[in-house]
């Protein structure tokens, strides 16, 4: 899976999602920026591509919200026969802009409120707001293809086409109406969630993959109290861990495993594993 940094400062400084390339995986439940040398920035690259059972756990959950929303939206999903940790997928040509819809203030949209923003991709953000609160309404969030995240007009831009993008905001904001209604129905909150769609031969718009994993999406137990940031179902037991060594030991593979844990237990509740 390929994920682009924000920006040429976000290798260093951790003032958005916290992603980065190539790992994709989020230490999403900072409340306050960072900084990784580049020597720790290596590592948690190289640390986070061990995690076991990464590829086919994302496979599971990719192929199994595709079967529940496929009346929401098209998907590229094949009906060919894989390997555990494979999907097959139609051909498309991907659309150059990252769709997300975000229900609670994830910390792209605390971090821009507590430095004074009272807009968010072009939306009003309310006066107060605290990390994780739940938001009025889901707010869309559109990035661009650096990585910036950016109002409508500028994603219709890059679109190219005005009817096609309103149709991209609400195939983004139907699937993850159904897919926070049907992880509350677990115990789970949906904070946000992250959808990459593309156009097929008959410049149809399909949703491909992957879809509500915990590369894509963030999740945390619904019986969690509100007065504080959630523990994330993601790799901050990673992010954690590179914070404080200077290299990849033994002591990683601990890590590794109670991150494989809870992208198992996420799994496991929402029904995808048994």
């Amino acid at each position: 899976m390929e994920f682009m940094p924000i920006g040429n400062e976000q290798l260093l400084t951790i003032v958005d999602e916290a992603a980065f390339c190539e790992t994709r995986y989020r230490a999403s439940d900072i409340v306050v920026p960072f900084r990784f040398e580049e020597e720790q920035f290596e590592n948690y690259k190289h640390i986070a591509a061990r995690i076991k059972h990464k590829d086919e756990i994302a496979a599971k959950m990719t192929k199994f919200f595709f079967e529940k929303t496929r009346n929401i939206v098209p998907n590229a999903m094949l009906d060919e026969i894989c390997g555990a940790n494979e999907i097959a997928l139609e051909n498309l040509r991907l659309l150059p802009v990252r769709f997300a819809v975000c229900g609670y203030a994830l910390l792209p949209i605390w971090f821009a409120h507590r430095n004074g923003e009272r807009t968010f991709c072009g939306k009003p953000l309310p006066e107060k707001l605290s990390p994780c609160q739940k938001l009025a309404k889901p707010l869309f969030t559109p990035m661009s293809p650096e990585g910036k995240y950016i109002a409508y007009d500028e994603m219709a831009k890059i679109i190219g086409d005005d009817p096609k993008a309103k149709k991209l905001i609400r195939y983004s904001k139907n699937l993850y109406s159904y897919l926070a209604g049907y992880c509350e129905e677990h115990g789970v909150v949906l904070g946000g969630a992250e959808f990459q769609f593309g156009t097929d031969k008959n410049n149809k718009i399909v949703l491909t993959g992957p879809l509500c994993t915990p590369d894509t999406a963030y999740f945390w137990p619904k019986r969690h109290s509100t007065d504080s940031c959630p523990q994330f179902w993601t790799t901050s037991l990673l992010r954690d861990f590179v914070q404080e060594v200077k290299s990849s030991g033994t002591i990683a593979e601990i890590v590794l495993e109670q991150t494989r844990g809870r992208f198992e237990e996420i799994a496991h509740t929402l029904g995808v594993i048994g």
